[in-house]
């Protein structure tokens, strides 16, 4: 709903950079820039909400795009909108008067502010001993795991690019090193000249560091400022993927000490292998031999040969290494993307699907089925639903399956019984947990105490999850058909996108979905892979 209490950013209709506020008349509507890569939502174009059953929905005509704070990722299936207080209170008013039928449903949002020397884990903790908020929250959610889990896509392109600086400076001394050993082998004659002559060892290392350096500095410099256009340019190619605009003037105040750090690293590098030239005596002038003469031995020519060939060349050998082994990396990378995304989107899913479906209002998961069924066979299928709950009186998702062997374990076992569990590594390093502890439980009816009986993969609000079966659940949380969303797995695969439309168009007061990362995500990403084999070659 729109207000003045929060500062929301406002996009261009280019998505290319900021703009004013714009107020919104009636029956206009604010969306998230991921809706473009998602849908191809346009300004001007027009967005349907089914509110109830019988027909009832409204209508919004597109104003533009804005910089939604919570739920800005093509890779967050759920997203916000922005309207006018009248439309909110319209809709509050179908909602209401509909009652069993109605689609839709109203609440709001608590903004707390702290301390900033209160960590949020605390902050949780003291919030939920000291009152009852957590029985009416359906989720809570600091700042920092907002930011962490709408940075997702970011951190994933930082990561690679960090493994791939990493191995271009380590290539980068080898090859350094090889020059410089070349060099002053090559020049061990003039050298001890030199030195026969005064020129001080100290003086000769100066001068290769200065050799060396000459084209280093520049190129660094020249790289800085082509890392602020790069920057510029990915941050406009990826804003309708990651919602936002990502800042890409340098931040010297990081950036300046990692090049200064950098150019320390590579001076100290060369001036180490540079230090074979004090060792080199004035007599060598006259009495040098470049090349020591091999010992006879019988052995298989070529073989000798190739050995020989193989150990003289050890750097070359090395950098082979490296780049052949983060070229497999990018390989790996690249296949466990698949097609469609579905390797980054399995890490967010705690268990696999095809087709998910949540009915709302009258709908019978029944009719879903069946109509399913009308088109292919259904190979398996189980419930999943992602309520509130409290650990040790620090707030969860919990990830509650009617099918606990679906859960992707790590370590340990998964919850078969009623009071088991299973977290991710992220809540037992922040919790100090490990498997076999034991924490207290507390949903919407009741507290219990579980034991930790594995550790499983869940990257769902940056990992502050946790797994429990059903039965598990039910010992402290309501049972509602609302909560639960059938997942089912299909033969026909191929069929997947064309099913979810017509579960839609017949029934529409539903939850459909699947596991899709936005049609742009695997695109950009792969654009990514392209450029690194090419920088690589």
């Amino acid at each position: 709903m729109e207000s003045d209490e929060y500062d929301y950013k406002f996009f261009t209709d280019d998505l290319k950079d900021y703009k004013e506020k714009e107020t919104l008349g009636k029956g206009e509507i604010y969306v998230g820039s991921a809706l473009k890569s998602m849908y191809d939502i346009k300004v001007g174009d027009s967005i349907t909400f089914p509110v109830a059953r019988s027909n009832v929905k409204v209508t919004f005509k597109v104003k533009g795009y804005f910089e939604d704070p919570l739920m800005r990722s093509s890779m967050i299936g759920m997203k916000s909108f922005i309207i006018t207080p009248s439309d909110y209170e319209e809709i509050k008013g179908i909602i209401e008067s509909e009652g069993h039928d109605a689609l839709a449903r109203y609440g709001y949002m608590v903004h707390i502010d702290a301390d900033s020397n209160i960590i949020p884990s605390e902050l949780n903790r003291r919030i939920n001993q000291n009152t009852e908020i957590g029985r009416y929250t359906e989720f809570s959610h600091s700042a920092v795991t907002l930011k962490g889990y709408m940075l997702t896509l970011q951190n994933v392109f930082t990561g690679l690019f960090a493994a791939f600086v990493l191995i271009l400076v380590i290539v980068t001394l080898f090859i350094i090193s090889n020059s410089i050993g070349s060099s002053i082998e090559q020049k061990r004659k003039n050298t001890g000249i030199l030195k026969s002559l005064g020129v001080k060892g100290n003086s000769l290392v100066a001068v290769q560091l200065l050799l060396y350096l000459t084209p280093v500095i520049p190129g660094v410099i020249i790289g800085a400022l082509l890392s602020v256009f790069a920057s510029g340019v990915l941050s406009m190619l990826t804003v309708d993927v990651t919602g936002v605009i990502i800042p890409f003037d340098m931040p010297w105040g990081i950036s300046l000490p990692v090049l200064i750090l950098m150019m320390i690293l590579i001076s100290g590098f060369i001036v180490i292998r540079c230090r074979k030239i004090l060792k080199i005596k004035p007599v060598e002038s006259i009495a040098y031999k470049k090349v020591k003469p091999l010992p006879a031995i019988r052995q298989p020519l070529l073989l000798f040969i190739a050995l020989r060939q193989l150990f003289a060349g050890k750097s070359a050998l090395f950098i082979g290494v490296l780049l052949t082994f983060f070229a497999s990396l990018t390989g790996r990378t690249d296949s466990w993307l698949g097609n469609d995304g579905k390797g980054m989107i399995d890490a967010f899913n705690p268990a696999d699907l095809h087709i998910a479906a949540q009915p709302m209002g009258d709908v019978a998961i029944e009719d879903i089925e069946n109509t399913i069924l009308q088109h292919t066979e259904i190979t398996d299928k189980h419930a999943l639903a992602m309520p509130n709950v409290s650990v040790n009186n620090i707030d969860y998702t919990a990830n509650v399956i009617t099918d606990p062997k679906r859960f992707h374990i790590l370590s340990g076992n998964t919850c078969i019984a009623e009071n088991e569990i299973v977290v991710t590594e992220f809540v037992a390093a922040d919790m100090g947990l490990s498997i076999g502890d034991k924490v207290n439980i507390t949903g919407s009816v009741g507290s219990k105490e579980f034991i930790i009986s594995g550790i499983y993969q869940c990257a769902n609000d940056m990992g502050a999850n946790i797994g429990m079966n059903k039965e598990g659940y039910l010992l402290v949380g309501k049972n509602s058909p609302q909560i639960w969303c059938e997942q089912y797995f299909i033969s026909d695969t191929a069929r997947q996108k064309e099913i979810m439309d017509i579960l839609s168009d017949t029934y529409g007061g539903m939850f459909i979905f699947t596991k899709t990362p936005g049609r742009d995500f695997t695109a950009y990403f792969r654009l990514w892979i392209c450029f690194l084999y090419s920088s690589m070659l």
